[in-house]
Order: structure tokens, then sequence, then C-alpha cells
């Protein structure tokens, strides 16, 4: 059976007080470098609430694999991992924090990172981001993908809650964006899929998979991100093996744990 990032709604053991993300208040932007600016900004956040009000919230562990689509098909398990925090916000925002990692699998000094702490606002179909804490993409980063992933990171609180499940549309605008967004039900309505794609440019595709829940909702257990011929699956895993296994391990100790 695969892990599964619960639905907040379901029973679900959170800890948002990951010991990893912690840094000295008196650390200031001049006598650190940027990395680690980036996790000062992160621990303040969670821990006092600085740039967004802080509310009780969800956290998701994440392990990357990746494959590759050619005339052979490769796949390349334990690449890296994430984790998510998102919680709602006084007067009506939402707020997504998501930091990832994954090494290049041929390449050992080569790998892809992005954090970053967005708030945003819904309203029927319709995302607008109200507040960037951060967003940081390493430069190995495609940079004709950044904008695609940082508006289909906003989706995931929706995923996490099971609403674009139970309340399904067929395209959401995320900022400047026009998405579209498919629903496939499943073994008798106990697995969702939900296919996202912006409907202009070179497109990065999304696919999140859900399965039933004891509370009748639904649960995601992986996401993937493709473009062209490269898959990148984010699998939900379970926190300790993931913190057990990379949070003391470079550079995902410091680009998604802030060690």
């Amino acid at each position: 059976m695969p892990h599964k990032c619960q639905n907040p709604n379901s029973e679900q053991e959170t800890d948002p007080t990951m010991p990893s993300l912690s840094i000295s208040r008196r650390t200031t932007a001049q006598h650190v470098t940027p990395s680690i600016f980036w996790v000062a900004t992160v621990a303040i956040v969670l821990m006092s609430g600085t740039a967004c009000a802080q509310t009780a919230g969800n956290w998701h562990f994440f392990s990357i694999n990746a494959q590759y689509r050619g005339g052979v098909k490769q796949g390349f398990k334990d690449l890296g991992c994430g984790t998510t925090f998102d919680t709602a916000m006084p007067g009506g925002e939402r707020r997504v924090v998501f930091h990832a990692c994954v090494s290049h699998p041929e390449k050992a000094k080569k790998y892809y990172a992005m954090r970053m702490d967005l708030c945003f606002k819904q309203e029927a179909a319709s995302v607008t981001t109200t507040r960037k804490n951060y967003v940081w993409f390493n430069e190995d980063f495609p940079a004709d993908q950044r904008d695609q992933v940082a508006d289909m990171v906003q989706l995931l609180p929706m995923i996490f809650s099971g609403e674009l499940v139970a309340k399904p549309v067929k395209t959401m605008q995320i900022n400047q964006s026009q998405f579209k967004i498919n629903l496939a039900m499943g073994k008798n309505g106990k697995s969702a899929e939900i296919e996202v794609r912006i409907q202009a440019g070179e497109p990065v595709e999304g696919k999140f998979f859900l399965e039933r829940n004891a509370a009748s909702g639904y649960d995601l257990t992986k996401f993937r991100l493709k473009k062209g011929k490269i898959s990148t699956s984010f699998v939900c895993a379970n926190q300790a093996d993931i913190m057990g296994k990379y949070a003391k391990l470079p550079p995902f100790d410091k680009l998604v744990f802030g060690n």
C-alpha cells in the first residue's frame, strides 16, 4: 500500500514544529549567504508568523523519482525529497510552503531545487497570489518551467483537502495563466486522477493521484510533473523515513530542511 498524504479532514499526524526548521532570530541578511537567508525566512515565518499570520497547518513529505520516456524507458528512484506545509489564513487567504531538491540521475553533483512560500486567494475557479514571501529556484532548474511550477504548487492545498474532487472545475485561472483541469474517477469512486495542463505555451503537465479514505474524502498518494519526455514523481512518504534519509545529507539538509 502506498503512503498517503492525508486529507487534513481525516486523522493525521502533523508536526508544525519540525526541529530542523530553526535558526537564531539574531541572524540577519547582512551576515548570511542567500541560501541561509531563505532558511532563516522559513524558520521565522513558521515560528512567529512575521510574513503571514501563523495558524495550525499540515505537513506532507515526498520521495522523488524520475522517468525518461524516450526510445528506451528509464526509471530512477529515490533521487531526492520534498516537503510542503499548507494552512488557511485569516482574511480568506491560503498559504503553501514547498521545498524540493532532486539529484540528476547521471551527474552526481548536479541537482534541481526549488523553495517557495506563497499566500494566495481562491475565488471559484480563480487563484491569485497575494504574497510571495520567497520564491527561489537554483540555476540548473529550467527557467521556462519556473512560473508554471509555482502556479501549480498553489493547487496543492486544494488537492490535499480533496476539494477538487468534491467540487471539480474544468479550468482554473492561476494568476496570468489558464489551466485545463480534468478529473477522472476510477475503481468505482475509490480512486481519482486530476490532470492539470496550461492552455498556452510549452506546458508543464501535472497529474495528481488520490485514493478514497475512511472518511469518504480523498488522500493524495503521489503527483507527477512532466515536461516533454521527462517525468518527475513526488511520492507521498513517511516523515520519519524522509528526514532520516535526507535531513543531514547535503544538499537536501539546507535546501529542503534548512539545517
